[in-house]
């Protein structure tokens, strides 16, 4: 089977059964996990072992499975680790990596640069970024990572990616994408959660080169030994179809749209940011209260009463029916079809419960949109007047 074939979407479908699928924990478990990877992920291992016999010259079998499946132990002790953890920095993981162990079994890593080197060496599996001036390292999607194999692929004979033809690219991938309906919006929006430009495909991964000059994607050579790019296996690491996985390392921020409300009191809403943008969300309003980043919206917030709302939350990749799971909520107290889109209506409701009403200048809208969003992001909590001296 070709390396296109073994990158197909069949394997993206999420386990049917809850049931059959044991919980997530952050035990290591190597030798379960070496049979796991050779009976349920059979051809595409199999397809991943050819490859990394022919990228590194190996010219025994044996010699590249058990390499193969040394790595793949690695990645999964680490993904599981961020999954229920959190994101952390490279010092915090490796503690936790080492609660995790007992003492008879095998060291990973070394030290702390051992892991972080290994971590970065798997990119685009595990992303970076920076929070207060500490890497904090992450899991990335699954979409994510077949997305960056199918535009290596793209590139290697020449085919021109840049930003006039990178959109088109985009909707060419969510093609090869083959899921269940309930899925489909949240996994063709999916790599827009880790990749929302050439630029941070180039930054973020290894083996590309963005060019300024001519907005362009290339490839460098790195690309060419760079595994995570090749083999099929890293975009359907063990758990990348468990139902159970909640993945609290890839936390999301976005606005959404305020839908209906379904029983029992349930919000349905529809994300409108260009990151994610059409995956729907769900969250109890009996539980919003608890949500809210602001103490004063507590006891006055009614969700029937605003169109938008800014949100912040968990990804459930493996969901069938929640791949969002938000844990906080802001409201944004004015509409985005009456104001943003079209020129009718020539004021806005400033936020922070005066209601003052204020020119939609778009300096004005700009200002709030990142407050509402900063208070998403940051939790603030602002008395009433720090509020009232804002609106100054």
């Amino acid at each position: 089977m070709s390396e296109e074939d073994q990158s197909a979407p069949n394997g993206s479908v999420p386990g049917p059964d809850a049931k059959a699928w044991p919980e997530l924990t952050v035990d290591l478990e190597p030798e379960v996990w070496r049979a796991l990877y050779r009976e349920k992920h059979g051809e595409k291992f199999r397809c991943s072992v050819e490859m990394l016999m022919e990228l590194e010259e190996i010219s025994c079998e044996i010699e590249a499975e058990q390499k193969l499946l040394d790595i793949l132990v690695k990645v999964t002790f680490i993904e599981r680790n961020l999954c229920l953890n959190g994101p952390q920095s490279g010092e915090s993981l490796f503690e936790s990596l080492e609660e995790a162990r007992s003492d008879e079994q095998p060291l990973l890593f070394a030290t702390v640069s051992d892991l972080t080197s290994f971590c970065d060496s798997m990119k685009p599996i595990f992303q970076t970024e920076k929070v207060k001036g500490t890497l904090i390292y992450r899991n990335s999607g699954y979409q994510s990572r077949r997305f960056i194999q199918y535009i290596r692929r793209r590139l290697e004979p020449g085919d021109v990616i840049d930003s006039t033809t990178f959109r088109q690219v985009i909707q060419d991938f969510q093609e090869t994408i083959g899921v269940p309906d309930s899925v489909k919006t949240f996994a063709k929006s999916e790599l827009t959660l880790d990749f929302t430009s050439l630029r941070t495909v180039a930054r973020n991964v290894p083996g590309f080169r963005y060019d300024k000059s001519l907005e362009r994607l290339d490839l460098t050579p790195e690309a060419e030994h760079h595994l995570p790019l090749h083999l099929p296996i890293f975009t359907e690491t063990l758990d990348f179809n468990n139902p159970h996985k909640h993945d609290y390392s890839r936390v999301f921020s976005c606005y959404v749209r305020n839908d209906c409300t379904q029983y029992p009191n349930r919000l349905k809403g529809t994300v409108v940011s260009e990151t994610g943008l059409g995956i729907g969300f769900m969250c109890f309003q009996d539980n919003m209260k608890d949500y809210l980043g602001n103490d004063l919206e507590k006891g006055t917030f009614n969700a029937a009463n605003y169109r938008f709302l800014a949100v912040e939350g968990n990804i459930n990749p493996s969901n069938l029916y929640e791949q969002f799971e938000v844990f906080k909520v802001v409201n944004i107290p004015f509409g985005f079809d009456n104001n943003l889109v079209t020129t009718g209506n020539e004021t806005i409701y400033r936020v922070h419960f005066n209601l003052e009403k204020v020119d939609s200048t778009f300096e004005n809208v700009q200002t709030e949109l990142e407050a509402t969003l900063r208070r998403v992001v940051h939790r603030t909590r602002k008395s009433k007047e720090d509020n009232d001296n804002s609106d100054d």
